[in-house]
């Protein structure tokens, strides 16, 4: 269910047309009357070139047709979480590609004409191309680590449960970029990826903002939001997806303390893009993610170690 991987929502204000917004205690969706809405939606996310839907012939993977829509309406459907990857929009350093933003306009406005609202939703899976993945841009990633650290205890348990295997000893064929071949990566789960030590490196440099990586991000966000800050149809933005622990291996006590990651390191992150969108848009919602990790430890019962923020990125109200 799409509700349930948005964690927290805040109040924000009206989405335009559609009227919507969320009460910050219920978490609930609100209309002008103040009446709850209950929203059936779906994920639509296409994570290669063009990035978007086709819309000439049926696929029951890859379509968005006159007629997909006609069934979505049928259905009941009246949300859609959007992918609007950051490598779908910057292409190059500083360069962001505005003809492709309006062509997710114009499919936005198709679904808007059949009362389906739009959350913005900067996917990401796996960090970068550069790690079997999509979401962060091939040239903002650095030099990837290929080992875990030696003799952390935390790596060491990995290692002996056959984790923290290298991307890189899978051997696989790259393109021209230097990023292996997606059709290769797929011969794998993704899942088999994440303990791998270029990922948590990865994403480890990108909290920390080495590079300007981060900067780079929230520069990203303004680019969407000042788009999108007019389009009646967007109710909202989704501004990370499913965010991964920084590094554990290196930092165990993320790795047992799970709600650690979420109030130090991503919530302050929260709070940049959070101010970064509201410098050009003040009405849509923002729905953000806490870690996707687990929160209960199958020990002594059940150690719970909650995930979640100290209050909204833009304040408790």
């Amino acid at each position: 269910m799409l509700v349930s991987k948005i964690g927290i929502a805040l109040l924000v204000g009206v989405a335009s047309s559609f009227k919507m917004s969320i009460d910050p205690y219920t978490r609930t969706f609100r209309d002008e009357l103040n009446r709850t809405r209950i929203m059936h939606g779906t994920n639509v996310v296409v994570k290669l070139a063009p990035y978007l839907p086709t819309t000439d012939k049926f696929d029951p993977q890859m379509s968005m047709t006159d007629g997909d829509l006609q069934n979505m309406q049928n259905w009941g459907i009246n949300l859609v979480r959007l992918g609007v990857m950051w490598e779908s929009v910057e292409t190059s350093p500083g360069v962001y590609n505005m003809t492709y933003l309006q062509e997710v306009d114009k499919l936005i406005k198709r679904m808007g004409d059949r009362g389906i609202a739009t959350i913005v939703d900067a996917h990401q899976d796996l960090f970068s191309r550069r790690t079997c993945g999509e979401g962060v841009p091939w040239f903002y990633v650095g030099n990837l680590e290929t080992s875990c650290p030696k003799w952390n205890p935390i790596s060491i348990l990995f290692k002996l449960l056959g984790q923290c295997k290298s991307i890189e000893g899978y051997g696989y064929k790259k393109d021209a970029n230097g990023n292996p071949l997606i059709s290769e990566c797929l011969t794998h789960s993704f899942e088999d990826y994440f303990p791998s030590p270029e990922v948590i490196s990865s994403f480890d440099s990108f909290y920390k903002n080495k590079n300007g990586v981060l900067d780079k991000f929230v520069n990203f966000w303004g680019v969407v939001s000042k788009h999108f800050a007019s389009n009646p149809n967007v109710a909202g933005y989704d501004t990370f997806n499913e965010p991964w622990p920084a590094d554990f291996t290196a930092e165990p006590s993320l790795l047992v303390d799970t709600g650690k990651f979420d109030k130090t390191i991503l919530f302050p992150i929260l709070q940049r893009i959070a101010k970064k969108i509201r410098e050009n848009d003040q009405t849509k919602i923002h729905f953000f993610e806490p870690t996707q990790f687990i929160d209960k430890w199958p020990l002594l019962g059940g150690i719970v170690s909650a995930v979640g923020f100290p209050e909204s990125p833009e304040g408790p109200a």
